[in-house]
């Protein structure tokens, strides 16, 4: 089976707005017989375990505040030491992900983060993300266009649609079970 790795380190409500256009991507036919990982926000973690169980064969928490990116830590440390922090965080989790051996890479967050970038590259043979004008994209092998649609929720169905090679319906909802 094809191994992926959907990255989605961004907050609570961006996770609502592309978790049923995955979950549309996941069930298309180019994804149908695929080893889906997650590498996910632990502050949406809870939402995910529970309604979201069928989007992965594997979930992987990273948090984006803590250790893997600089935000946070540039006001309060000099520059040299959250580096160092940063880097040695990333290196382990790159460990870690390289030793599933990814097939294809997708890291599909509507504002891409350079650390981010770095923290992708290389980890399979195909990386896609989305293009960003001042950014170096030389990481991915393919770049998908952010679309001009300004709901985010729409511009995450295009990208499922453009990556599927089909028209994504994906619902806004959230799929929660009824209560009575």
């Amino acid at each position: 089976r094809k191994r992926v790795l959907v990255v989605r380190l961004d907050a609570i409500g961006d996770w609502i707005l592309c978790r049923n256009a995955l979950r549309a991507l996941r069930r298309s036919a180019r994804f149908a017989d695929t080893h889906w990982t997650i590498l996910g926000n632990p502050a949406w973690r809870g939402l995910a375990e529970a309604f979201d169980g069928d989007l992965a064969d594997e979930w992987i928490w990273a948090d984006r505040r803590g250790d893997l990116f600089r935000k946070g830590y540039e006001n309060l440390l000099p520059r040299a030491v959250w580096h160092r922090r940063v880097a040695r965080a990333q290196g382990r989790l790159r460990e870690r992900l390289l030793a599933r051996r990814f097939d294809l890479v997708l890291s599909l967050q509507p504002s891409r983060d350079p650390l981010l970038d770095e923290l992708v590259a290389g980890l399979a043979s195909e990386v896609v993300g989305v293009r960003a004008e001042d950014l170096d994209s030389s990481m991915y092998t393919r770049l998908l266009g952010p679309g001009k649609d300004p709901f985010v929720f729409l511009r995450n169905r295009a990208l499922a649609s453009a990556l599927a090679g089909e028209p994504c319906d994906a619902p806004l909802s959230l799929g929660l079970p009824a209560v009575s």
